[in-house]
């Protein structure tokens, strides 16, 4: 009797240790979320078991996976350096004309936008299926955490759903601004310009996604009721935000014309403080009569008097 409880005791262990390295725990950063998901293995499903949120285990047990992604502020920047950045040519977009019939001016936008995904529960569940088309995780949550974390799949997730909204989104707010947009930018215009685009982005990449659900939200002021408490109560969902970094035509010769304007009247202004604004204007015209004559001379012949050289 004692010899058979042994071995019964050390059949019941083996099948404790077997049980216990059939499952492990994988805790999430404070900066990203996870699924655990089926494998598929030994005829069990791929579907979503559970949703992690930043900080918490997973937990994945027997045929169970875990797929990380980051939780943490994002961003998409379209700049020409080819060094940063998501997107490297231009958003195009066209300002209104001043008769209201012919095309406006065509105009490169440079911009970034700041998000985050989604935590609602319903939201990660959508966000699960877009991320499968591209392979948008890592099952590494070192990876998932980091700062620059840009696998191909990411990457290619990003490029589909955010470029082509941004396009889009682009054409119909530019037609909302005259050419002062960019002959004359102020930070009070370019940032009417990034509103307009944060107002549009939603419903524009939910035709992207497919999803009735806002995937993507504002960086910074989306969160949890209570922010140590996260998958508890309403996640706060904001409209991702736009910020214009620059504005340019997209017609070379517009920007040689728009320099070559800044040039003069950076010159006028400066005579005007020499000169005053009566005799700016003589005194740059006596300059341009001379430039690139080294052995120029103006005659001066001020009330009728003795001409004056002037070199």
């Amino acid at each position: 009797m004692k010899r058979r409880t042994r071995v019964l005791a050390l059949f019941l262990g083996i099948i404790a240790m077997v049980a216990t390295l059939g499952a492990c725990s994988s805790a999430t950063n404070t900066d990203q979320c996870a699924w655990v998901v089926g494998d598929g293995q030994d005829g069990g499903d791929r579907n979503l078991h559970r949703v992690v949120y930043p900080g918490q285990a997973a937990n994945e047990g027997v045929n169970e996976d875990v797929w990380f992604v980051p939780c943490s502020y994002r961003n998409f920047i379209v700049t020409p350096r080819t060094d940063v950045g998501d997107r490297h040519d231009a958003v195009l977009i066209r300002t209104k004309s001043p008769d209201g019939q012919t095309p406006g001016t065509p105009l490169k936008v440079w911009l970034s936008a700041y998000w985050t995904p989604n935590q609602d529960r319903a939201a990660m569940e959508d966000f699960l299926a877009l991320c499968r088309k591209y392979t948008c995780y890592t099952q590494s949550a070192d990876e998932a955490g980091s700062a620059n974390y840009s696998t191909p799949g990411w990457n290619s997730m990003l490029r589909e759903n955010f470029s082509f909204p941004i396009d889009r989104i682009g054409l119909v707010a530019g037609t909302e601004f005259d050419d002062s947009l960019w002959r004359n930018p102020s930070k009070e215009q370019t940032d009417k310009l990034a509103n307009r685009m944060s107002e549009l982005f939603a419903e524009e990449v939910r035709r992207t996604t497919g999803s009735n659900k806002d995937l993507f939200c504002g960086s910074g002021n989306s969160a949890w009721p209570d922010p140590t408490k996260p998958g508890e109560g309403e996640f706060k969902c904001t409209q991702v935000r736009f910020a214009i970094d620059r504005i340019e035509p997209d017609d070379p010769k517009l920007v040689e014309q728009t320099n070559q304007a800044n040039v003069t009247d950076q010159r006028r202004q400066d005579a005007e403080k020499l000169y005053g604004p009566t005799w700016a204007p003589y005194w740059l015209g006596v300059q341009d009569a001379c430039r690139d004559k080294p052995n120029c001379t103006i005659v001066v012949s001020p009330n009728g008097s003795l001409p004056v050289p002037v070199r």
